[in-house]
Order: C-alpha cells, then structure tokens, then sequence
C-alpha cells in the first residue's frame, strides 16, 4: 500500500481524502455562490450606488481561483493514478513539486492573494 515502511497516512491516500474535503467545501461554496449572486442580481430596485460591486469582484475572483484549483487537484489525481504511464508511482508524481500542475495551483493561490489585496485597498 505504501513505499514508506512507517507511513501512518501516505501521500497518496492523503492526495485522495484532499481531493474528496476539497470537493465537498467547493459544493457548499458553489451553492452559497449561486445564491449570492442570484440575490445580488434580483436587487434591481436598490440604486446601484449602494451595490457593493467590490465585494462582488472578490466573490467572482474567489470563486473563479476555487474552481482552477479543484480542477488543477482532480487533473493531478488523475495523472497520478489513471494516466499512470510506468515511471512512476502515485508518491513520485505527488512528490514531484516542479511538475507543470503543483506550479499553477501555487501561481494561481499567489495571484489570487494579490488580486485580493488590490481590491481591498481600493
């Protein structure tokens, strides 16, 4: 089951239960989005002065660097475990910090960070 003879929880099932709790926060984070939205839309008798458009901007950006990472998480699973192509195991791929995925999900959480910054100043 593991290459490392003391692993209590190896890197691959922790890939996996990752995979699963972040897929469940994303569920409860598309419906609380959805709702928020659709609120936010129907208020069309509220001058638009009083809408908060910066907290809109930060609800799409949040929920647009969500998706990208679930889906960056999901494409790393699969590489490690379906497109398996004889190199190496589940550990190596998750190991392997310098691959394309792990890079953009680190991008994309640091831009993510950045963005949000600039729109709370503003």
């Amino acid at each position: 089951m593991s290459s490392e003879p003391n692993a209590a929880f190896p890197l691959s099932e922790a890939q996996l239960v990752a995979l699963f709790m972040q897929s469940v926060a994303y569920g409860v984070h598309v419906a609380t989005f959805s709702m928020c939205m659709y609120t936010w839309v129907k208020l069309r008798n509220v001058p638009r002065t009083s809408r908060a458009w910066p907290w809109v901007a930060v609800a799409v950006v949040l929920f647009f660097i969500g998706t990208i990472d679930v889906s960056f998480n999901l494409y790393h699973n699969l590489l490690a475990f379906v497109f398996y192509d004889g190199g190496q195991d589940a550990q190596g791929e998750f190991r392997d910090l310098s691959d394309w995925v792990d890079v953009m999900r680190v991008s994309a959480a640091s831009s993510a960070s950045v963005a949000l910054l600039i729109l709370f100043v503003l």
